[in-house]
């Protein structure tokens, strides 16, 4: 068919509805690994001017996402980790009880959306990584997002603890080349 585009992986989950209220751990790569958003020293990360620039917008997600909650960030040299919680229901999103297993499940239906719900984690990642490729330009004139994120839906407060220790911990982990 004229103007077909190829077919692309989803790397998102075929059971679970991503408009669906939960905790969400988000990683966000840089396009071929590029260390733009600073560096590890004394096992800490040390932002560039790039990534203080990351770091402001990923806070601003919930100012521009009404049912979006930022919960916690660690950019990293050429990734970061953060955790979202999205909450379609009316209530406060500061419950850290909002996880995958405690919240009704659906499947998704099987019409093919071209663009994600309004309102989705995935609306909010692609509104984040394009203001911050927006400005990147002046610190970084050739830098670029890898395709997509990876996620992680939240299933209960131990997976949460987990994941939340990870994130904290990753620039100790850090293995400079």
């Amino acid at each position: 068919m004229f103007g077909e585009l190829p077919f692309r992986k989803s790397a998102r989950a075929k059971w679970w509805d991503y408009d669906n209220s939960a905790s969400y751990f988000i990683t966000i790569n840089i396009r071929d690994a590029h260390h733009v958003f600073g560096m590890i020293e004394n096992e800490r990360m040390v932002l560039s001017e790039l990534g203080l620039l990351a770091d402001r917008y990923w806070k601003e997600i919930d100012q521009h996402n009404k049912n979006i909650r930022v919960d916690l960030l660690q950019i990293m040299p050429n990734h970061l980790h953060g955790i979202l919680w999205l909450n379609k229901c009316e209530g406060d999103l500061n419950t850290r009880s909002m996880h995958a297993s405690t919240l009704h499940k659906t499947l998704k239906s099987q019409h093919h959306q071209i663009s994600p719900p309004k309102e989705s984690i995935s609306t909010a990642i692609r509104s984040y990584k394009s203001a911050v490729s927006k400005d990147a330009k002046i610190y970084c004139p050739d830098f670029k997002w890898q395709r997509g994120f990876f996620d992680r839906i939240i299933r209960n407060s131990a997976e949460y603890e987990q994941i939340k220790e990870n994130i904290l911990n990753n620039p100790k982990k850090w293995k400079s080349i």
